[in-house]
């Protein structure tokens, strides 16, 4: 078995941001499918891009992700792999939910 993403506190974080979420992608609000394990993709293999995954809302380098204000600002959404997977390091993209820019 290959290596899969999902360690209990990752799951749970997953977990919680999508029910949270209403099952639907912080980036594009489409309904998102929920698996208890997501396997980490390979050439061969991908999840279905509905998958549901945890993201980082700000990208590494971004100078919000270090400065979390105390931990009361949001960290981590609940995003479908397509999006997880197309955003990268960009910067500019919109929340349906919160109407901002991140």
């Amino acid at each position: 078995m290959g290596k899969v993403n999902g360690t209990s506190s990752k799951r749970r974080a997953r977990r919680l941001r999508f029910v949270e979420q209403d099952g639907l992608c912080w980036w594009c609000a489409k309904p998102m499918i929920w698996v208890d394990v997501v396997p980490m993709p390979t050439k061969e293999t991908k999840p279905d891009p509905a998958t549901c995954t945890l993201e980082h809302l700000y990208p590494k380098g971004h100078p919000r992700r270090g400065a979390m204000n105390g931990g009361f600002e949001r960290r981590w959404v609940a995003a479908c792999f397509k999006c997880n997977q197309s955003r990268g390091a960009d910067e500019g993209w919109v929340s349906p939910f919160t109407a901002e820019y991140v």
